[in-house]
């Protein structure tokens, strides 16, 4: 076994941790079982709390300087993961001496990072890219800014401190911060667990939000349940992300899957229909303080349905006075259907949301060039399996009000009518 990996399950084991004897790794360093096991539900690890990297000494840290940052560096600031990423740069700057050195040591270093992340890259490719998917750009520059503002932030906090010995090959303190800066806000973007915690040997698995293993809390312990007894590879669920997502931070894409999607995103600010009713908008403002928090979903639509989440979130906005009394005492009530004036601006929005994604994407270059570099191929098959997903949407949106209706209709005319273009 590598002796990084062999150092992880001892250091594990040894601190009340358990990693079921079938576990070991394939030639990419990805988990993998040595033998089917049949049975689901088995538990193939099992951590205490302490094995876990979180906030740590810097749960409730604050800083008398916080009104002197920027707009932009105060939402930095006030991340929910940014503590986290405060405690990963203070165990990284320990070296030998941190706890979890055998955990840190499991991370992709930032070598191997530079090679992966389009984030190092797409600066000298942004032109080209542009032409085919400038919504990618938008996604990588929002990255970047991030990374820049925790940067300025944690330069003037002061509060680690750095030895270069530790460092061959860096001439600066300035140089090492900006590394370990960058390092750690990847590593928590890509692998933290409810933007809180890092988990051990979760970057070393494979990642579908198909698979029917899961990560459960169980007291004071978590634990990875194995069901997907049909394969010996360890599949974790990151979240349904789609492509593009996968793209920016991972530089990879899922080309096999049969179901697709792609992400929406919610405006901070939002528009209610019955805007002018002082009572409506005293219920939404409850709903999302107290039974839907909209900042922490995820929205998204796929090949031929928008998310529950996204739904339930339109729903809401959509209220108007009627819907009033017929949801009275339903803390759920945007699960479920409320009435067809609610349900009919549902799917307005959502069609006013599908042409705006589509208006962002439409004019990129999709068609295929002897001459094309991969990464431009990568990018083009972004774009169609976009549009393709919009296209599929904007018919399915009209298909089910026609549904409702239970008219009969001609399928082919119906999908030539309403053809998104």
């Amino acid at each position: 076994m590598d002796l990084k990996l062999k150092n992880l399950f001892e250091w594990i084991r040894k601190n009340d941790g358990f990693v079921h004897p079938n576990v070991t790794y394939n030639g990419k360093h990805k988990l993998i079982i040595s033998e089917n096991l049949e049975i689901e539900g088995v538990h193939l690890f099992s951590f205490p709390k302490k094995l876990c990297i979180d906030s740590g000494t810097y749960k409730n840290y604050n800083t008398p300087i916080y009104k002197q940052f920027s707009i932009d560096e105060q939402k930095c600031f006030n991340q929910p993961f940014f503590k986290l990423i405060l405690n990963l740069i203070s165990e990284k700057l320990k070296g030998n001496k941190s706890f979890y050195k055998p955990f840190l040591s499991s991370f992709p270093p930032m070598e191997e990072l530079v090679k992966t992340s389009p984030l190092f890259y797409y600066n000298e490719r942004k032109e080209d890219w542009k032409k085919v998917l400038p919504t990618l750009i938008t996604k990588l520059d929002n990255l970047n800014a991030f990374y820049i503002n925790l940067y300025l932030i944690i330069v003037k906090l002061r509060i680690f401190k750095i030895n270069i010995r530790l460092f061959p090959g860096y001439n600066t303190e300035d140089e090492i911060l900006k590394t370990i800066v960058l390092w750690a806000f990847l590593i928590v973007n890509n692998y933290a667990m409810e933007n809180e915690y890092l988990l051990p040997l979760f970057n070393l698995m494979h990642y579908s939000h198909g698979t029917k293993n899961k990560i459960v809390r169980d007291n004071n312990r978590i634990n990875f349940s194995f069901s997907d007894v049909d394969t010996q590879l360890l599949i974790a669920n990151n979240g349904i992300l789609d492509n593009e997502t996968l793209f920016a931070l991972y530089g990879y894409i899922n080309k096999d899957t049969v179901q697709k999607y792609l992400e929406i995103k919610i405006s901070n600010k939002y528009t209610l229909e019955d805007e002018e009713n002082p009572q409506v908008k005293v219920k939404v403002e409850e709903t999302f303080q107290n039974l839907f928090k909209r900042n922490i979903q995820k929205y998204y639509i796929s090949n031929d349905n928008p998310s529950p989440s996204l739904v339930q979130y339109l729903r809401i906005v959509s209220l108007i006075n009627s819907d009033l009394n017929i949801i009275q005492g339903d803390d759920q009530y945007f699960t479920k259907f409320i009435s067809m004036d609610n349900e009919s601006n549902v799917y307005k929005k959502l069609l006013k949301i599908v042409k705006i994604k589509y208006s962002h994407i439409k004019d990129g270059i999709d068609e295929e060039n002897e001459t094309d570099l991969q990464d431009i191929k990568i990018l083009k098959l972004l774009l169609k399996e976009q549009k393709d997903i919009l296209k599929n949407m904007y018919y399915s949106i009209h298909k089910k009000w026609l549904n409702i209706m239970e008219s009969d209709y001609d399928e082919e005319l119906f999908k030539q009518t309403f053809k998104l273009e």
